[in-house]
This record gives C-alpha cells, sequence and structure tokens, in this order.
C-alpha cells in the first residue's frame, strides 16, 4: 500500500472509536451510520483495552461508558427507524448535526459545518482531558475518540469538497465543448423556393393539373 493508500485508510478506521463519542455530540445520525456490527465490535475493542489497563487507570468507568454509548447507540437507531416508516427524508449515512448547533450562533460557527469539525472534536478531548486525573482509561479514550472524529470530519469534508469542485469542472467543460461545436458546426440552409432547396412539395405539378381538365371537360368520356 501507498502512503495514500495508508492514509485513506486510517482515516476510515477513524470512524469507529469517533461512533463512540458521536452518539452524544450528534442529533441525528443516520440510520446505516448506527449499524449495531461495528458498534458491537468497537465496544469488544473497548472491554479489552478496560481488562488490559491497570487497577490505577480506574477502568470500571470506561466499562460504564460502554454500557452507557450502547444505549444511546440504540435509541437514536430506534428513533430513526421511526422517521423513516414516517417518511422522513433522511440520509441513513449522515455523521449527524452537531447538539451545540443552536439558531442564535452567528453564521461563521454554523457554516461549513465548522462545530462539526473543530467544536465537537475539541469538546470530546477536553472532557477526556477532565477526566484523565479520574480515570486514566476513560480520559485517554475520549481523547483518542476525540482525535478520531476530527480525522473523519476532515475526510468527509474533502471528499464533499471534491465532489462539488467536479461538478463545477464539468459544467466548465460542457460550457467549453458547446462552444466548440459551434465554431465547427456547419452554416444553416436557407430555403429559396427552388427544387432544390431540400423543402418538400406540395399541391399538383401542372402537366398533371392539365390531364385532370381535359379528363373532367364535357363531351370527354371517361376512361377506365
Amino acid at each position: 500500500m501507498s502512503l495514500w493508500q495508508k492514509t485513506e485508510a486510517m482515516m476510515w478506521m477513524s470512524r469507529f472509536p469517533a461512533l463512540t463519542v458521536m452518539v452524544f455530540l450528534r442529533q441525528d445520525l443516520g440510520y446505516r451510520i448506527l449499524d449495531p456490527l461495528p458498534l458491537a465490535g468497537v465496544s469488544v475493542f473497548m472491554f479489552f483495552a478496560a481488562g488490559i489497563a491497570g487497577r490505577e487507570s480506574y477502568p470500571g468507568y470506561l466499562l460504564a461508558y460502554i454500557v452507557i454509548m450502547l444505549m444511546a447507540a440504540t435509541r437514536q437507531r430506534m428513533k430513526r427507524w421511526g422517521q423513516i416508516r414516517r417518511g422522513v427524508k433522511m440520509h441513513s449515512f449522515y455523521i449527524g448535526t452537531s447538539v451545540l448547533d443552536k439558531s442564535w450562533l452567528p453564521n461563521f460557527c454554523r457554516n461549513d459545518r465548522r462545530l462539526e469539525r473543530i467544536a465537537d472534536p475539541l469538546a470530546a478531548i477536553l472532557v477526556g482531558i477532565a477526566l484523565f486525573p479520574l480515570t486514566h482509561a476513560l480520559g485517554l479514550w475520549l481523547m483518542f475518540s476525540g482525535f478520531c472524529l476530527r480525522t473523519l470530519e476532515y475526510a468527509v469534508f474533502r471528499k464533499e469538497l471534491h465532489q462539488k469542485l467536479d461538478m463545477v469542472d464539468g459544467l466548465v467543460m460542457a460550457e467549453v465543448q458547446a462552444e466548440t461545436v459551434e465554431v465547427f458546426a456547419p452554416p444553416p440552409v436557407t430555403n429559396s423556393g427552388g427544387p432544390s432547396s431540400g423543402s418538400v412539395p406540395t399541391g399538383l405539378a401542372a402537366d398533371i393539373r392539365d390531364r385532370i381538365k381535359a379528363k373532367n371537360a364535357p363531351g370527354v368520356p371517361p376512361r377506365l
């Protein structure tokens, strides 16, 4: 694997630890982002991490956090399923809106997902730092999860940015191609009224009209 491929793989793997704090920091996570299988996998990893940590790290707090996290994730998933059944349109892989997103905040904070990209990871890291003296295991996990959340948000933001740039590039290329077609297109054919103008003739020719008149003249017997 190249360095870029390894970076992409790390960004993709960061969503699993990030999910353990997203269930608290995001109010409308997508239905499929809350898949029980990844949640169960990361919970098993956290359980083994708590077992490896020494007693001085107070791993019991981390174990309690696992239970609370799974309950919060299950509650959000059930809520999303109810919204889907009611016909609410929502992307099933949506990574959520921050609980810190309030209508009274200035637009600078709410635009471009600045709260989700900066405030949420910073909040998780600060809470981890605050809990570190009490429980090293939970504090370190929250700091690690906050860093993973920042990595995930960066990857999603960059992907969406490139998609928008690709759309703009496509529009520009379409305009250039249209201008090229106009330059090299043949001139339009004008209708001069003659038989070679390409128009479809209507009515009867002169010789056919004379024969019909002669046929319908009085005293001329009809031909079979």
